[in-house]
């Protein structure tokens, strides 16, 4: 029922209804007695008692239930436990699970009290069973109709939901940690590089210059109330690639909006930069095939995975120019899962990463990664141009890597999450040379774990003027979407 009702909540109609992507069936999980029992206060509150006497008590055990769910966390856990504990008493009224006329159990002799009492255990017992022989029939166990069953099922899940949203109103922040009690790393050490290529639409679009507020303006208000110093632990860099002739005109379009609004005698909130890389780093002899043969994409990411590396950053995010920071609430995600991951590598010291966003954007990786995610992009570039060439002159590909088209995004995404397993193993070691060695099916790997957002901190912008051949309908990949890789093995979810 579990994770039927949460393929329900979340996957079929959270599509349509992105809030309930939100869902607390996408990453509470249900343990402990509290949901037991649940089930069983719900059962109790049917047997051994008369109906007339059963209002104010079933008040009394709603009001603990909800109170339970909230000091708990457990809000769906309890939810489930209550209708286990209703569906379980339905049927039973319908005739299902109940003892035969007239029989008596030794055992349940002494499981009911007095004449009209009042029974404790908690956990459905048949009326045959728990009743004493010289009570009458017609004294302990009145008949409850169906419809009644079901609406007390439905007002103890109400009551226990209800009381599992109310911290979600910053109303017991103190207590419940949410979102809007932001976690400020101890020490922020983030590099945020925004990827931006020409494209033959951005023209007449301020994509770019949007993108790049979208991180300013929530900084600047969240500055305000947390005082950071001057070393803010936050850099942001656009790097940008020209054209075969030299020019980008929304990059320096951009440049030119933030050196007007943010001179020297008042600089931004952090460290902005812009960038062009040139010279890039080497390229294949005939860059007209990389084009060609759409690998292109694979060499720019290389050159800003380089420059990451060189900028020394404990963590670097790769962005993509089209994807927005989701405001204020984006941002104090954001820092969350910088937080978590702090804690994380200085405790286990097993965690290589984050992922906040879809595709290519909002990707952090811890440097150690960042040289072996560099070779395997070029590797991938050199391994498509080979396929063009005799087999004698071809470069062996690795288990790993038949299928030489993998798209930057999907390759970033594989090495962060330890689909490949070199990018774990790898990340250890502080010399990328160990790379084509690493690449066999065998070599030893060492266990790693990865960090994402509950949901999207980031939204796409770009639809139909992000790209010159492809158009996205508007509306996909929204800020507060479910993330994509939830449940997927070694990811730790923080809620936002």
């Amino acid at each position: 029922m579990r994770s039927a009702l949460g393929y329900i909540l979340t996957r079929s109609v959270g599509w349509a209804y992105p809030r309930l992507f939100c869902h607390s069936a996408l990453y509470e999980p249900i343990y402990g007695f509290g949901p037991l029992l649940a089930g069983a206060l719900l059962q109790n509150d049917i047997d051994g008692v008369r109906w007339s006497a059963k209002k104010r008590r079933t008040l009394v055990r709603l009001a603990v239930l909800g109170a339970f769910a909230f000091t708990d966390q457990l809000p769906w856990s309890y939810m489930c436990g209550a209708a286990v504990g209703g569906i379980y008493r339905l049927l039973q009224s319908f005739g299902l699970f109940r003892s035969k006329s007239g029989e008596a159990s030794e055992d349940g002799a002494g499981l009911a009290t007095s004449e009209g009492g009042y029974m404790l255990l908690p956990w459905p017992i048949s009326s045959s069973h728990a009743r004493r022989s010289d009570v009458p029939q017609s004294q302990s166990y009145p008949h409850i109709s169906p419809g009644r069953i079901v609406l007390l099922t439905i007002l103890t899940m109400l009551t226990t939901g209800f009381a599992g949203t109310i911290p979600s109103s910053n109303v017991f922040s103190a207590i419940y940690s949410s979102p809007h009690t932001t976690r400020f790393p101890s020490n922020l050490r983030l590099h945020v590089v925004m990827l931006t290529i020409p494209r033959l639409k951005d023209l007449g679009s301020d994509i770019l210059i949007s993108s790049v507020s979208s991180y300013i303006d929530p900084w600047q208000s969240l500055s305000s109330k947390h005082s950071r110093g001057e070393d803010t632990g936050l850099e942001f860099t656009v790097f940008a690639h020209l054209t075969v002739d030299g020019t980008h005109p929304g990059f320096n379009r951009a440049r030119s909006h933030f050196q007007s609004l943010y001179p020297d005698t008042s600089p931004s909130p952090f460290p902005l930069n812009f960038y062009v890389q040139e010279p890039p780093v080497p390229r294949p002899a005939n860059v007209e095939a990389a084009r060609a043969f759409g690998v292109q994409h694979h060499l720019d990411f290389a050159d800003a995975v380089q420059y990451a590396f060189d900028k020394g950053a404990e963590w670097t995010m790769f962005v993509e120019d089209d994807f927005v920071l989701c405001g204020s609430w984006g941002l104090e995600g954001l820092l969350s899962v910088m937080a978590e991951l702090e804690q994380e590598r200085q405790g286990s010291g097993k965690v290589n990463g984050a992922f906040i966003g879809t595709g290519g954007s909002g990707l952090i990786f811890h440097r150690s990664l960042l040289p072996v995610l560099k070779e395997m992009l070029l590797l991938i570039a050199h391994l498509t141009l080979s396929a063009a060439e005799p087999s004698s002159a071809r470069i062996p590909s690795p288990p790993e890597l038949y299928h030489p088209s993998i798209p930057p995004d999907v390759l970033s995404q594989a090495c962060l999450t330890g689909s490949l397993s070199v990018c774990p193993s790898a990340s250890s070691s502080s010399s990328p040379l160990t790379l084509l060695d690493a690449l066999n099916p065998w070599y030893p790997t060492k266990e790693s774990g990865w960090v994402i957002s509950s949901r999207l901190l980031m939204g796409h912008r770009g639809g139909a003027v992000s790209t010159g051949n492809r158009i996205y309908e508007s509306g996909k990949w929204e800020c507060g979407w479910r993330h994509p890789m939830h449940g997927w093995r070694g990811a730790d979810v923080v809620v936002v």
